[in-house]
């Protein structure tokens, strides 16, 4: 898959991906993954 290559795609592209990507991290470890006492905050 091109996306896993960054060097195939405009620089844009991959910047967008990696933010939702991480963002969605965040959404679902908050979304109840973890122990309430621990949250996830993306960078």
């Amino acid at each position: 898959m091109p996306m896993h290559d960054w060097t195939k795609v405009a620089a844009g592209i991959f910047h967008a991906f990696h933010h939702r990507w991480i963002s969605a991290l965040s959404d679902a470890l908050n979304g109840g993954k973890l122990s309430p006492d621990h949250f996830a905050l993306p960078e």
